[in-house]
């Protein structure tokens, strides 16, 4: 590995530059051997790896994947579609509380007068049963 470092450093023109990684590669090939497809390196004889060849995925797991995505839109969108409802609702709300505070105002001034033309009545009903009970 020092070797093809060094070899690269000092005449990188004339030889085709090696990453690290394929240094590594291409010493550890060397020592252990060329990569087995059946078997995960450095792990010996235990797990596999999961082999497919060209085509061999499954409609069955394409038809998976595209239900879920479908799903998965579908979640959102009805997510979305509340979440406008949700909006609209408040916003309602928000303009029936205005046009209630409006009406409110208008039943405390209408109170307001109500309450003055009361007390002007009791202020005339006083008088004029006090001039009543001088005249009499």
């Amino acid at each position: 590995m020092k070797k093809l470092k060094n070899l690269r450093q000092t005449d990188e023109e004339s030889v085709e530059l090696m990453s690290d990684d394929e240094i590594y590669d291409s010493v550890l090939s060397k020592v252990v051997g060329p990569p087995r497809s059946s078997y995960i390196g450095g792990l010996g004889a235990g797990p596999k790896t999961k082999t497919f060849k060209a085509g061999q995925c499954s409609h069955a797991i394409i038809e998976e994947a595209k239900r879920r995505a479908d799903e998965a839109t579908r979640r959102a969108d009805d997510a979305e579609k509340q979440c406008m409802l949700l909006a609209n609702e408040l916003f309602e709300m928000k303009e029936n509380s205005e046009a209630q505070k409006y009406q409110l105002e208008g039943l405390l001034t209408r109170q307001n007068e109500t309450d003055a033309l009361v007390k002007r009545l009791l202020e005339q009903l006083s008088s004029t049963s006090s001039s009543m009970r001088s005249d009499g």
